[in-house]
């Protein structure tokens, strides 16, 4: 017997072979999307077990409206109502306003609320623009003002990811309702978003990456 014959024979390359074998073996049904499920739920179950973090109080207001202040005020909002509004939440000095009500059509006192985002440009209003887009309010001029609202479900249904911006058909970055009211509040600071001098492909806020 020849020593390549003895090898090939020998328990270590037998071994070696099925471990090569069933690796082969994972990474195809890794490839193919079978294991997706285990591990979502791994995941998932992993996110609730982290233990909470308290940071103080948070800077973070929402404002909620109810059954009874649309029984009030009816729905939709009109802008005027919309505009009275944010003029109260304005003399309280906050440093970014989120309006997370879709505006594309002209309701009663628009030009009311287009006098108000006109003089605050700290008030954000939201668009969908992923796969059935909502346009925002025809009134903003600024696009510091306008972030998108859409969420990426995966196949079950379920928000795992947050989208913080995303290039359009012009090639334009679109930026998320969430990260254009961060970056409102982070701007009295001099805390902007730019790109990773070490990454292009990665943006900073501030010194922090913002990694997938």
């Amino acid at each position: 017997m020849t020593p390549a014959q003895r090898l090939l024979q020998s328990r270590s390359m037998t071994g070696f072979t099925v471990a090569m074998a069933t690796f082969g073996l994972i990474l195809i049904i890794r490839q193919l999307g079978w294991l997706q499920g285990l591990e979502l739920a791994l995941y998932d179950t992993h996110m609730k077990l982290r233990p909470v973090i308290e940071s103080g109080q948070s800077p973070v207001v929402i404002i909620r409206i109810d059954e009874a202040d649309l029984s009030k005020w009816e729905y939709p909002l009109s802008d005027g109502i919309l505009a009275e509004a944010l003029n109260h939440l304005l003399v309280m000095k906050p440093r970014a306003i989120g309006v997370d009500f879709f505006r594309d059509h002209d309701l009663e006192g628009r030009e009311q609320l287009a006098q108000v985002a006109a003089r605050n440009s700290n008030i954000i209003f939201i668009e969908r623009a992923i796969g059935g887009s909502v346009p925002p309010p025809a009134f903003i001029e600024n696009p510091q003002q306008i972030g998108f609202a859409d969420l990426k479900q995966d196949a079950n249904s379920v928000i795992r990811r947050g989208l913080l911006m995303f290039w359009n058909e012009r090639e334009e970055a679109q930026l998320s309702f969430a990260l254009q009211l961060a970056l409102a509040y982070l701007k009295p600071e001099s805390i902007g978003m730019t790109i990773d001098p070490n990454n292009p492909e990665q943006s900073v806020l501030g010194e922090t990456p913002l990694t997938r």
